[in-house]
């Protein structure tokens, strides 16, 4: 769980402050310093924020949109990997026809 308080201390600023920065109110940050979880776009600019500061986040997830945009992005590298590779194999065979 992304602890809020701990990241926010680390960075020396007031919940007041905090939250103008990451674009929510006060009530926000303290309610989640008392454990109510940040929605993941929340989470998303708590992280980047803290990176920022050179503060590092111990359990720093992704938002699950981001994460799912990741999985599409990786799995059309591996199509066109594997299209390269089919092409390659063929050209090699063909290579390999003609100089035989």
């Amino acid at each position: 769980m992304l602890n809020v308080a701990q990241i926010r201390n680390r960075m020396g600023i007031t919940q007041k402050e905090f939250a103008k920065r990451v674009g929510v109110t006060p009530l926000a940050i303290a309610n989640w310093e008392k454990g109510v979880t940040p929605r993941d776009r929340h989470i998303k600019s708590i992280i980047e924020l803290a990176h920022s500061h050179n503060v590092r986040v111990g359990d720093e997830k992704l938002p699950s949109d981001e994460l799912l945009e990741l999985k599409k992005e990786l799995k059309d590298m591996l199509y066109k990997t594997e299209m390269a590779v089919l092409t390659l194999n063929n050209i090699s065979i063909k290579l390999k026809n003609y100089l035989d």
